[in-house]
């Protein structure tokens, strides 16, 4: 089936800003979701599974989503490089960033500063080992579809120059 082509209105300028308009109507909310689970764990109740149930999933869809996006077209990131230095460095963000959150939250549920700082060291050390795995598949998905870009790029090259 054929596709019907629509015609675009907007010069090259309009295209670029219209594009960072987008760009920032999905980083804005990505962020709202992570700021909200993060304040509803912090003042939750008992029930804070299931207030940060609906955040938590849509976060996860969005999350997904932009990553198999970027690893199928062979993106990364536009400041970081995907070294295990580089993973190390942000896993080890996210794991302080749990690791507080879940050790304020502890202490605030049963007083116990030694209690709380097990909580941390556990939840911190757990969210590190999960983001660096995860990071590190994706750095060798990553790395493959580069190479694979690489090759037809350069056999179309060769293919042009025929």
């Amino acid at each position: 089936m054929r596709k019907r082509s629509v015609k675009n209105n907007l010069d090259e300028m309009q295209e670029q800003t219209l594009l960072k308009i987008e760009s920032r109507g999905m980083w804005i909310p990505f962020y709202g979701l992570v700021l909200s689970i993060v304040a509803q764990v912090l003042i939750g109740s008992e029930q804070m599974g299931n207030a940060i149930l609906g955040e938590s999933v849509l976060l996860l869809i969005l999350s997904l989503y932009v990553v198999i996006s970027c690893l199928r077209h062979g993106i990364w990131d536009r400041r970081l490089r995907p070294t295990p230095k580089t993973n190390t460095v942000v896993s080890a963000v996210a794991g302080a960033v749990v690791g507080i959150a879940m050790g304020i939250r502890s202490y605030f549920d049963y007083h116990a500063a030694v209690g709380s700082v097990g909580v941390f060291l556990f939840c911190a050390g757990f969210t590190f080992a999960l983001c660096f795995a995860a990071l590190s598949v994706c750095a060798k998905l990553y790395e493959k579809k580069q190479a694979q870009l690489e090759t037809e790029d350069s056999d179309t090259a060769e293919n042009g120059a025929k």
